[in-house]
């Protein structure tokens, strides 16, 4: 599992510890953030990861969804902040057991 993986789980397990708040908007920002740390300091692991993650979420939503944005599938399928955060960590906890069983 990558860096961004197992902080994500971390994240998840606690969220505000490491947010201030059960936000998803704060969690982008956060992993945003992280990604573009990860980018200049070579964490293609984290970065390629991420990608895949994106991808699922997107493919989750097809062909509900047009625009091309997991952050926007998320945020308009959810009535609240905290029901997008627990949506996001319902999506990333399916990826990973996809992932487990390839």
């Amino acid at each position: 599992m990558c860096s961004l993986f197992r902080l994500l789980k971390k994240i998840q397990e606690n969220p505000l510890l490491w947010l201030g708040d059960e936000s998803f908007s704060r969690l982008r920002f956060f992993m945003d953030g992280y990604l573009t740390c990860a980018q200049e300091h070579r964490d293609l692991a984290s970065v390629q990861s991420f990608e895949r993650l994106k991808t699922y979420i997107e493919k989750s939503f097809s062909p509900i969804m047009t625009d091309n944005s997991y952050y926007s599938y998320i945020k308009e399928s959810c009535e609240s902040e905290p029901a997008a955060l627990k949506k996001f960590f319902a999506l990333f906890d399916s990826f990973l057991a996809q992932a487990e069983e390839e």
